[in-house]
């Protein structure tokens, strides 16, 4: 796949913003104990600010040619290492594209319809995904912004409809800071925001202003993970631990006028915020593959990449351990480091010394 398309950088925004509101509308307050006291102010801030300085190395490639994805400068160091980094990005897409399935069906079926077949989601799901895939990445921004204001919306009607349940002594004391935790929240939150390794991708599709783009994206996810901790905390109080998904919990005890629950507008939103995020990771899988295979083959990439997905994803919705296993690795920020430090600072170490021998 070698079309140039091209984005704005507002489109790349809200492409990423919704990726990571996926995750942010299902973390489980089991693992975020943090999330009763002030903490999480600090542990957001920290969040936001390492957020932009695992993009420093990003900016610094884009400083030198914005017409490069990561790829292209990997294939400027090496050939094979080109190649290498190509199919780490690969097999990194595809897997957080069947994590994404798997965790979207497996949410369905623990939730909402507990006899369902997990296999009907994930077929369904699959292929609406790869029609918008073969749509292309235009068509995947545009919705995006439609999306984004639709969640936008309705969350805001949601909190609106939570006032009058939310109970702030559900809040800890701001002086009950565990610095240690904090520190490690703020750490956890970067490593696990996956979405933002697909910059070095989508480079030189975006037009605009990138580290406007990236602050702006930052403050974004920082906010609104802000206000769904505190609305989640205040509305259910200690009853939010004791749920797999609290902010679904939360949805379905707010009520507007006749409306007793909203968990189906909870639903409908995180519907097509799972819809993008996973569109957007299949269609850079697409585009990986034709920086590895022939063209006659990367000419299929859309059946290639969608069959490796539904095979993950299946097995991943019948292997809650394997879902897990994927998940920590996901939250470890081992994906972050690598692709967002270890190969652009070999890139760049190379260009340097590059420079330096030609003058």
């Amino acid at each position: 796949m070698t079309k140039r398309v091209e984005i704005s950088a507002s489109q790349l925004v809200t492409l990423l913003f919704l990726s990571r509101a996926f995750t942010l509308l299902t973390y489980s307050t089991k693992t975020d104990q943090i999330s009763q006291n002030a903490g999480i102010i600090f542990a957001l801030a920290l969040s936001a600010m390492l957020y932009v300085a695992a993009l420093i190395p990003t900016f610094l490639l884009v400083r030198r040619r914005r017409d490069y994805s990561i790829i292209e400068w990997s294939f400027a160091v090496k050939p094979w290492f080109g190649k290498g980094v190509a199919a780490l990005y690969f097999a990194f897409l595809v897997l957080v594209t069947a994590n994404t399935i798997s965790h979207f069906e497996f949410f369905l079926t623990s939730s909402i319809y507990p006899n369902a077949s997990p296999t009907l989601f994930v077929v369904l799901f699959l292929l609406a995904v790869a029609y918008a895939a073969y749509m292309g990445l235009e068509a995947c921004a545009r919705m995006s912004g439609f999306v984004f204001w639709g969640v936008a919306a309705g969350t805001a009607f949601l909190f609106l409809c939570l006032f009058q349940k939310a109970d702030p002594i559900f809040l800890r004391s701001p002086f009950s800071i565990d610095l240690k935790t904090t520190v490690a929240t703020g750490f956890s939150g970067v490593g696990a925001s996956l979405e933002i390794t697909t910059i070095l991708l989508l480079i030189p599709m975006v037009r605009g202003n990138l580290t406007k783009a990236s602050g702006a994206l930052s403050a974004m996810i920082m906010v609104y993970y802000q206000l769904i901790s505190v609305f989640a905390i205040t509305s259910l109080g200690e009853y939010a631990q004791s749920h797999l998904f609290p902010i679904y919990s939360m949805a379905a005890v707010a009520e507007f006028s006749v409306m007793q629950r909203l968990d189906s507008l909870f639903m409908a939103m995180w519907v097509f915020i799972a819809f993008v995020r996973t569109a957007l990771f299949f269609y850079l899988a697409v585009h990986m593959l034709g920086y590895l295979a022939p063209k006659p083959v990367a000419s299929r990439g859309i059946g290639i990449v969608g069959a490796l997905v539904l095979l993950l994803s299946l097995v991943l919705a019948n292997n809650y351990q394997a879902m897990r296993l994927i998940r920590s690795f996901f939250a470890s920020g081992i994906a972050v480091v690598l692709f967002l430090l270890v190969v652009p600072g070999i890139v760049l170490c190379t260009a340097a010394r590059k420079k330096e021998v030609s003058q």
